[in-house]
């Protein structure tokens, strides 16, 4: 008889007490860290379908990046991370802040904001460098490789047919076995992208403010996955915010 397949390795801790962050809507689930950087090398990631669809959502600042002040999540999909930038050299203290927004449902939507809290105007290049692996529960617990093997990426343009489009979205593509998984990454803004990095160079006036929204779009088999949150529409009217609005109302109110 044969003898049943075991694991005798290390188990890889998929959230925890070591400043990991979750988020959990129905089947999917983000681990990030208190920033909301997604970090490789771990079990940080965007899940669904028992496969991980965002590996890596890291933000930078000038390169550096961001530290973390705090964060809010009253709802068990949704969060949001402030801290702050480095300060500028020559500066005793850094007057740029920055929001995170995110809410998880079967994909990803979230919103990066800049404050400038100076007198003065302020340069900022901002970086979000992402990436996918693909990889299955199995493969992320044990800590292997994913077996998907070489990413396609590809630039998505708004106003395609136009000689003035300029790249808002990525996509990344994998094969295997017969098999096809995919991501979309759609930005509200124009990018500028070399190899799954996004940048932005500005200059912010006193007191100005500037913000970018995206959203992870999952596909499996050539067929995308209609997530729950969406760029451009309200998050209140999504089924997730919907539902816990519901059952929040109907809690009898103690005095």
């Amino acid at each position: 008889m044969a003898e049943p397949w075991t694991y005798a390795g290390e188990v890889r801790r998929l959230g925890g007490a070591d400043g990991t962050v979750t988020l959990v809507e129905g089947a999917s689930f983000c681990l990030s860290g208190t920033n909301g950087d997604i970090v490789p090398g771990g079990a940080h990631g965007l899940y669904f379908l028992d496969t991980r669809f965002l590996s890596r959502l890291e933000l930078r600042v000038d390169g550096a990046p961001v530290e973390p002040l705090g964060r809010s999540n009253d709802d068990p999909f949704a969060a949001v991370f402030f801290g702050r930038c480095p300060p500028p050299p020559g500066a005793a203290d850094s007057s740029l802040v920055v929001f995170r927004t995110r809410h998880v449902g079967r994909g990803l939507l979230e919103r990066v904001e800049l404050r400038n809290h100076a007198v003065e105007p302020r340069r900022a290049v901002v970086e979000l460098d992402l990436d996918v692996d693909f990889a299955d529960l199995f493969e992320v617990k044990e800590g292997r490789a994913s077996s998907w093997g070489r990413r396609r990426q590809h630039l998505l343009a708004r106003g395609a047919e136009s000689a003035e489009a300029q790249p808002c979205a990525l996509g990344i593509e994998a094969e295997a076995d017969g098999h096809r998984r995919g991501i979309t990454v759609t930005f509200s803004e124009p990018l500028g992208q070399a190899r799954g990095l996004a940048r932005w160079e500005l200059e912010l006036a006193a007191g100005a403010s500037w913000s970018v929204g995206l959203d992870v779009v999952a596909a499996v088999e050539g067929v995308e996955v209609e997530p729950r949150y969406r760029l451009g529409r309200p998050v209140q009217v999504a089924t997730p915010s919907r539902r816990l609005a519901a059952w929040r109302s109907s809690v009898p109110v103690v005095d």
